[in-house]
Parts: C-alpha cells; sequence; structure tokens
C-alpha cells in the first residue's frame, strides 16, 4: 500500500515572481483536493477534508497522522520544509488574490511527490 504523508494546493492567481508572506498561511486550512504520485501510480482525494493548522512560532498541526499530527517548518522565498513523525517535506506554495486559497506543490523525503489545495477555514 502507498504510504502517503505531509504535503502543504490548484491553480492559484500569484504568480511565480510574487513574494511569499509566511503571515498569510498562517491559520486553519481544509485540503480540498490531493493527489499523490509514487512509482507512477496516482492517489486522488485521500487527504480531502484533512485539516492543518500553521502557527506563527514554526509549528503546525494536522487532523491526519499521514501529514503528522505535530510538526515543525522553515521557510525561505516560496519555499516552506516541514518535518513531522511522517517525514520531511519540501513544498512550493501559492494563494489565490484574496488568501482565501493556498497550494502546494513538493515532495516528500520518501519519494512522493504531491498537488494539495486548501481553502482557509479559520486565520
Amino acid at each position: 500500500m502507498l504510504v502517503m504523508v505531509l504535503p502543504m494546493v490548484t491553480a492559484c492567481k500569484h504568480g511565480d515572481d510574487d513574494p511569499f508572506d509566511i503571515n498569510k498561511a498562517y491559520g486553519t486550512w481544509m485540503c480540498t483536493d490531493s493527489e499523490d504520485y509514487y512509482q507512477g501510480y496516482k492517489q486522488e482525494d485521500l487527504f480531502v477534508g484533512a485539516q492543518i493548522t500553521i502557527n506563527p512560532d514554526g509549528t503546525f498541526t494536522s487532523t491526519s497522522s499521514s501529514f503528522g499530527l505535530v510538526g515543525t517548518y522553515t521557510y525561505k522565498g516560496n519555499q516552506i520544509t516541514a518535518s513531522s513523525s511522517s517525514g520531511t517535506f519540501i513544498l512550493n506554495v501559492k494563494f489565490d488574490d484574496n488568501y482565501s486559497e493556498m497550494e502546494w506543490r513538493g515532495t516528500t523525503s520518501n519519494g512522493v511527490s504531491f498537488e494539495y489545495d486548501f481553502r482557509r477555514v479559520l486565520q
């Protein structure tokens, strides 16, 4: 069985050259679409409904043990590196124009690549 882990989302409107403001990521987000890829296998919607809360102190919590229920993150540019008991995740982050949707594209330390979309739940 394919093991999936913490990924962080679909076509958001900000360009790659827009500055990333980590403050816009703080709050609780619900996964609305997920695709994971591993060794040519695609798993869709595995994490739909899972929530993640990104805190200003460099920590996160999640409702999915595959994300890791608790973890830490650092960021540079538009890239976040997150670590939990589930592994390490490198993700590129984009927001829609009003910061109500967030997009993650990235890879995990166990070789899974992912594309996740989130909608803001709480700020």
